[in-house]
């Protein structure tokens, strides 16, 4: 039984096949005081990636903290693979367009595959459209871990999330827990607008108060400071958290945030 396992361990991978990138790592949580560790097992590695799986996963293991075997049972000896697929408004389609001399415009664009992985130029480079990929794929990826492990129930439909009192409440919570993500992948504070309108979608937002993140970046970042790393451990490229704190803060964060959404929408085919 999951009391019998000292230490549970599964492997954790991320593909991105529009970046050809995959992302490998270990995630391991002592029974013996909760504390876990993700580390990079791969030869990729990504910030926004590795910060938000380290993080959800440590609200996860917060969220379950009275249930060892439940958590042994949804992670111990399994590998968990997320499969990450970008709009193609994120970047720019231009590499696409070029190999099969078409010039842009509304009709060539709308004929371009949906998730189309030939984005990179000539030079390697991809050209983003500044909508905010960072954020929805730090969103997206916390709320895919949350809900595996039965931390959320997110609704399948744009029409729960403000008709649901439920599914708003989780998608509160993802919100907040991909807001702390987000800042510390960046490395400071930003406006939050992105990774709110990834959560909740379009909207009139008002900013919440950046002070409130201040003791997550306390507890999750190496010199108290947006400056410094995420928290490491004697192994390379490894994240260290106290879980349960990382749980409760970031359901309190949830409550704390002064921000207000009014869901809005342009008329259609504007």
């Amino acid at each position: 039984g999951g009391s019998t396992v000292p230490q549970l361990r599964c492997e954790v991978v991320v593909r991105s096949p529009q970046f050809r990138s995959t992302f490998t790592y270990t995630f391991r949580c002592r029974a013996e005081d909760r504390q876990c560790s993700l580390t990079t097992s791969g030869s990729e590695d990504g910030e926004f990636v590795r910060v938000s799986v380290a993080l959800a996963l440590a609200v996860a293991c917060g969220y379950h903290r009275e249930d060892w075997g439940r958590l042994v049972a949804l992670l111990h000896r399994r590998t968990l693979v997320a499969v990450l697929r970008a709009d193609n408004c994120f970047y720019s389609q231009a590499a696409y367009l070029s190999l099969r001399d078409l010039q842009p415009s509304p009709e060539t664009l709308r004929a371009v595959p949906r998730f189309n992985t030939e984005i990179r130029n000539k030079d390697g480079s991809i050209g983003k459209t500044g909508l905010g990929s960072s954020a929805s794929l730090v969103t997206s990826l916390v709320g895919a871990v949350l809900q595996y492990m039965e931390v959320v129930s997110l609704p399948r439909s744009d029409s729960a999330v403000t008709s649901d009192g439920v599914h708003r409440e989780d998608i509160g919570l993802t919100h907040g827990v991909a807001q702390l993500a987000h800042c510390v992948a960046q490395g400071k504070v930003g406006s939050g607008i992105d990774v709110c309108t990834a959560a909740f979608g379009s909207g009139v937002y008002t900013r919440f108060t950046a002070a409130l993140l201040q003791p997550a970046l306390e507890m999750v970042c190496r010199d108290g400071g947006w400056g410094g790393r995420f928290r490491s451990s004697f192994e390379h490229r490894s994240a260290l958290i106290q879980l349960i704190d990382v749980f409760f803060f970031a359901v309190a964060l949830v409550r704390w945030m002064d921000i207000k959404v009014n869901p809005n929408a342009l008329p259609a085919n504007k």
